[in-house]
């Protein structure tokens, strides 16, 4: 019973670490929702006249990418899309991304943007763009790192509308529609990992609970508060917390603390 405690106590810390969702709910295809209600727009970003903001950008990976935030572009074989791979030689290019189908999520660190697009051959390609906050960057860049995986593309957006109200709404997208879709990846529908999490608490909880107190009543013919599962080890935490605060103080005040002796 004690290492169901210790389980719960664990689950307890990780929800209160992770119970605050990151992640920039779509809005439509250029812009996000952030958990405190502010919006985070690419729409200015983006060129309308079908032309890249971002052409041929030379990745490790020997292609070059080219990526319109928010709007589609054409170029060769990309049509009405919002990452293209291209060869050097430009005799061709790839579609990686079709710019209706943006999906907003959180990597833990950055919100993303990812896209995918699927050829007339049949190979569906998806391009990842992580969105560097940097509310000194007036000028956007992008940078492509490249295929890694599979078709899976990877690129960096660094500019100040990467941030939470850091620019203002421009055109409306192509497709005004929300775009999250369920099953994409970074998105759980309606709901964050953190209420996963506490949900898994509150039910290890009652179970917990519930159990232990069968337990108690009928294997160990308990009653009263002796009903209680583990009840020596739950009464003692209110003076094992206080004890704990003496021992901090005292080292922090470099005094001996009381109940310790040097090892």
């Amino acid at each position: 019973m004690e290492y169901t405690c210790v389980f719960y106590l664990i689950l307890c810390y990780v929800c209160v670490i992770f119970g605050q969702d990151p992640a920039c709910s779509g809005r439509d295809q250029c812009s996000c929702v952030t958990p405190d209600n502010q919006v985070i727009d690419l729409s200015s970003l983006g060129k309308t006249d079908g032309n890249a903001m971002f052409p041929d950008l030379q990745a490790p990976d020997g292609y070059m990418y080219s990526y319109n935030p928010c709007y589609p572009f054409t170029e060769v074989a990309c049509v009405d899309q919002a990452v293209c791979q291209v060869p050097v030689d430009r005799s061709t290019s790839y579609p990686a991304g079709d710019a209706t189908s943006a999906v907003f999520s959180n990597d833990g660190i950055n919100n993303r943007v990812t896209y995918s697009s699927t050829d007339s051959a049949g190979t569906t390609r998806t391009s990842q763009v992580t969105l560097i906050c940097d509310p000194s960057a007036n000028t956007p860049t992008m940078t492509p790192l490249g295929e890694q995986g599979s078709s899976i593309y990877y690129l960096t957006l660094t500019s100040k509308c990467c941030c939470p109200g850091g620019c203002a709404d421009g055109p409306p997208p192509t497709d005004p529609s929300p775009t999250k879709r369920p099953g994409e990846p970074g998105e759980v529908d309606g709901l964050s990992i953190g209420s996963i999490l506490c949900i898994v608490v509150l039910c290890v909880g009652v179970v917990y609970l519930i159990g232990g107190v069968l337990f108690m009543k009928f294997r160990m013919h308990a009653s009263g508060a002796d009903l209680m599962p583990n009840k020596t080890f739950w009464t003692g935490v209110p003076a094992n917390i206080k004890t704990g605060f003496q021992y901090t103080y005292g080292k922090v005040r470099g005094k001996p603390s009381p109940g310790y002796s040097s090892i």
